[in-house]
């Protein structure tokens, strides 16, 4: 299962994903969120990925159409996560550094926008 929790940091919205990003219906959330927060006139966001236990191929394709929805809508998304595994899975997939911009700490995404 998949929780959001969000916030604003001045002009960034902060979303923390905690459990699991997989093909379930809570997981497809994540996409609903985006669109919301680029429909409130957010252009910036930082995803942080501290709190996933899980993430699966389904779970991948979630951020990368998230990307795809911000960058159409003149937006930019950026992420924050130091597990080991699951930064091994987008450097293995090429996502990083190649698509997604990926920080260790949440204050090193916020200076960057």
């Amino acid at each position: 299962m998949l929780t959001i929790k969000n916030r604003a940091e001045g002009d960034v919205h902060v979303l923390e994903l905690e459990g699991r990003l997989d093909g379930t219906p809570e997981s497809a959330s994540i996409q609903d969120t985006i669109r919301e927060v680029l429909e409130g006139g957010c252009r910036k966001v930082l995803i942080s990925l501290e709190g996933l236990q899980w993430i699966n191929s389904i779970g991948v394709g979630y951020l990368v159409a998230s990307l795809v929805s911000a960058r159409n809508a003149g937006a930019k998304i950026k992420f924050v996560g130091s597990h080991g595994r699951l930064v091994t899975l987008l450097r293995t997939t090429g996502l990083i550094p190649n698509i997604m911009q990926l920080y260790e700490s949440e204050a090193e995404g916020l200076r960057d926008f």
